[in-house]
């Protein structure tokens, strides 16, 4: 297992589950919200973002989380190992939760928080 892809819903463990194979079989971990995000949580030009994934899911070894569907068809092709997390969605929430409380003061968190004060209550 050379290559490794991790999908699922928000707040099932992607990205936990990425580092820990990452760790158990000894490949680096390719974090898709890592990779997306510009400086102030500005999106890529979809030819950029494309081209960043194509190069990515060209090296030889990687666990890639994330679920962005509009580059599945660069990331599929290359993957040995597929996984998906078809948790039940109760627990996603606490895990978000959890995760934000776990980077608060990181820059991801500060722009959430900041994206949060100015978007509508729902």
């Amino acid at each position: 297992m050379r290559r490794v892809l991790v999908f699922g819903a928000p707040g099932t463990g992607k990205s936990r589950l990425a580092r820990v194979l990452g760790d158990r079989l000894g490949l680096p971990v390719l974090h898709r919200d890592a990779e997306y995000w510009r400086p102030g949580w500005v999106d890529p030009a979809m030819d950029e973002w494309r081209a960043q994934i194509a190069m990515l899911a060209a090296r030889d070894a990687w666990v890639m989380d994330g679920n962005y569907s509009g580059t599945w068809d660069l990331r599929l092709p290359r993957a040995h190992t597929v996984v998906w997390l078809d948790l039940p969605v109760p627990g996603a929430p606490k895990t978000r939760t959890r995760r934000i409380q776990a980077s608060h003061g990181c820059a991801a968190s500060r722009a959430a928080r900041s994206r949060a004060k100015s978007s509508p209550a729902w």
